[in-house]
């Protein structure tokens, strides 16, 4: 059995601390563009998929990384006040799978919060 493993990203076109963060340059280069290069570059990950409503996100990924797959957002997932899944129940660590930094942090969440 081979196993898939998909990196899904969900990206906003607009951001309401930061307008336009996910392609705003950033070390000369959008800045999704080095999260999209960094998932690329982990041999692990066998697909990336993007969520947006940006069509500036989807342009640049037919160009860029033609290998990422950009899905539509549900049009109901669009006015989102705040996040649907607790941000500590992700871990966006870059630590490798079963590395005591990523399991112990997943535990715990972030610091500060119970």
């Amino acid at each position: 059995m081979t196993l898939s493993i998909v990196a899904f990203m969900p990206m906003r076109h607009s951001s309401e601390r930061v307008p336009g963060k996910n392609y705003r340059d950033f070390n000369g280069q959008p800045l999704f563009h080095h999260v999209v290069s960094a998932l690329l570059a982990v041999p692990q990950i066998t697909t990336v998929v993007i969520d947006t409503d940006s069509p500036t996100i989807v342009e640049q990924c037919a160009e860029h990384f033609p290998e990422v797959r950009c899905i539509d957002r549900p049009e109901h997932l669009l006015p989102i006040s705040e996040s649907l899944v607790p941000a500590d129940s992700f871990n966006q660590s870059a630590a490798p799978p079963g590395d005591d930094r990523t399991s112990d942090r997943r535990a715990r969440g972030p610091p500060g919060r119970k």
